[in-house]
């Protein structure tokens, strides 16, 4: 069936067979309705079609898939009117085809691409879907029951780094663009920081938390061997609303208070991808690797960049050490600084008075007074 002939019959309302089939055939399309909708960006009737007519689906497998009789389904295609295809055509196709599934859920994507560039088809989906979605979501099994399926699609792609990395930079990049919209301000700061001080302080609240805080505090400082290089030192990361961003140590915070003290203009979380040359393949365990600096500093008068990586304490794994040593020397146009403690002191007494001085900053966070002991200061 061609294109303009499948359009004309889609758009239809699961709403318009309400008295016209039974309450439980009805409850089951609305769940299944809500499926398809995240799944394939359909709602039910739509799908059943564009499966029927382009994945080879016969109404039994329809009737399987959603749990109601083969019968019911060939009603539902009478009462909107929709062209049905053999069963032995339908076979036929669905033979042919080992991956119709994926043809059906591509073409779907590419149908409904083309629907929705018509305003009133959205305004019209969007209404239904809303409607219903509403209703399902006053259903505690569903609710659960979509909540979990979220959680195990979202944790499969989670272990993918490029999708991490992704969703790292997306919500960087949307909350940077919010925190100095004009119009979100200072209403969507408010919002956002007391959400991060409730969050803070039900974890605290809990006793065993705190004592996993504690184990892992002490554990990091006189037991070092075995950890890795992101827990050697206890890190007190959270997000700061002078800084705007979530910074993963006080140190981080306070280097990029430092930078913004002194008008410099920074980035953060740059990858780098590295070579790892054979004396260092035991201690890093492959051939290349790749280091993510904290910031990215360039000077406005030589266009020079600096980078630096925050090394908390003598403690930080020697892979780390490692993996700076080598960006230095395959990166040598950048002048690449390790912000160990000695350099961190020269920061503290150049600037620590300054920003607590600012007004505008929330001051230099130390070991009694952070995010963590204070974070109604700067939570």
């Amino acid at each position: 069936m061609a294109f303009d002939q499948l359009t004309e019959h889609l758009g239809n309302e699961l709403s318009d067979l309400e008295g016209k089939v039974s309450a439980a055939v009805m409850e089951r399309l609305e769940a299944y309705d809500a499926i398809t909708s995240s799944e394939f960006y359909l709602p039910v009737i739509d799908y059943f079609f564009l499966a029927h007519q382009q994945g080879g689906k016969s109404h039994i497998d329809l009737a399987r898939e959603v749990g109601i009789g083969k019968s019911t389904v060939r009603k539902i295609f009478l009462l909107y009117g929709l062209p049905i295809v053999g069963r032995a055509e339908a076979t036929k196709r669905k033979l042919a085809d080992p991956d119709y599934q994926k043809r059906v859920a591509q073409t779907s994507r590419e149908t409904m691409y083309r629907l929705k560039q018509d305003p009133e088809f959205r305004k019209k989906q969007a209404a239904a879907s809303s409607a219903v979605f509403h209703n399902l979501w006053d259903n505690p099994e569903f609710a659960q029951e979509v909540a979990e399926r979220g959680r195990k699609q979202f944790n499969e792609r989670w272990k993918d780094a490029g999708f991490r990395q992704r969703q790292h930079d997306g919500l960087e990049k949307e909350l940077e663009k919010r925190w100095h919209d004009p119009e979100a301000n200072p209403a969507f700061r408010e919002r956002f920081a007391e959400t991060h001080k409730k969050s803070t302080r039900q974890l605290w609240e809990n006793p065993q938390f705190r004592k996993k805080i504690a184990e892992a505090s002490r554990d990091a400082r006189y037991r070092p061997e075995g950890l890795n290089s992101r827990t050697h030192i206890p890190s007190i990361h959270g997000y700061r609303r002078d800084i705007g961003f979530y910074a993963q140590s006080m140190w981080e915070a306070n280097l990029a208070r430092a930078f913004m003290t002194s008008h410099a203009n920074f980035s953060r979380r740059q990858t780098f991808q590295l070579r790892v040359p054979e004396e260092h393949r035991q201690a890093i365990g492959s051939e290349k690797t790749d280091l993510t600096v904290d910031f990215a500093v360039r000077d406005p008068k030589t266009h020079k960049v600096t980078l630096y990586e925050v090394m908390a304490h003598p403690l930080e794994a020697p892979v780390g050490r490692i993996k700076l040593e080598l960006l230095r020397q395959q990166f040598p146009q950048f002048r690449v600084v390790a912000v160990d403690p000695k350099y961190y002191e020269t920061l503290r007494n150049e600037f620590a008075a300054k920003i607590s001085r600012s007004g505008w900053l929330c001051g230099w966070e130390t070991t009694k007074d952070n995010l963590r002991t204070n974070p109604e200061k700067y939570a």
